[in-house]
């Protein structure tokens, strides 16, 4: 069923009136991607892609946090991910066959146009806060099982020590394509 509401110029605007950097694609199925790239503080530069269907306002929020994962790392990873998916229910974390670390939210929006971007700006920053907060837990992780620190190194590395030498290390190099 066709609304006739704008979702895609409602989230466009209050981007715009937020002042966030992003750049912006429509694909032929009707979805509209917008791209964002946050600074963590606890990890990497993160690519964030918010897509919108124009027509139902269905919305999807979609991270790779690492990719490719050391076969020997992912066992630990995914049990890790699996404690942090019960500990933060707001997101998803997966990894796939070829060890790239998902991270993802659905959503609906719903509203008033100003309802309905500040719905999706604000799911967007949850999204991000999300991400980072837990980025430090997933890298002590694949640091510890891939041997390249000790576990009490990789343990001492959180928020307060971010050694640029490690967030690089797994840094994300481009992320895949397509994003569900």
């Amino acid at each position: 069923m066709k609304h006739d509401i704008d979702y895609i110029g409602a989230v466009r605007s209050e981007l715009d009136s937020l002042e966030l950097e992003y750049t912006e694609k429509r694909r032929d199925d009707g979805d509209n991607i917008f791209r964002l790239y946050m600074p963590m503080k606890n990890g990497p530069q993160l690519l964030i892609k918010l897509v919108v269907d124009e027509s139902t306002g269905d919305s999807r929020l979609r991270s790779y946090l690492l990719t490719d994962v050391a076969e020997a790392a992912r066992p630990a990873l995914v049990q890790k991910l699996n404690e942090l998916n019960n500990e933060y229910r707001f997101i998803c974390l997966s990894l796939d066959g070829d060890g790239d670390l998902l991270a993802a939210y659905d959503f609906a929006l719903f509203g008033t146009p100003q309802d309905i971007g500040q719905h999706a700006v604000t799911a967007f920053l949850l999204f991000y806060d999300l991400c980072d907060k837990v980025f430090p837990a997933i890298m002590k992780t694949v640091l510890a099982e891939r041997g390249s620190v000790g576990e009490e190194e990789a343990e001492d590395w959180d928020e307060e020590e971010t050694d640029e030498e490690l967030k690089n290390l797994f840094a994300p190099s481009g992320n895949p394509e397509p994003l569900p």
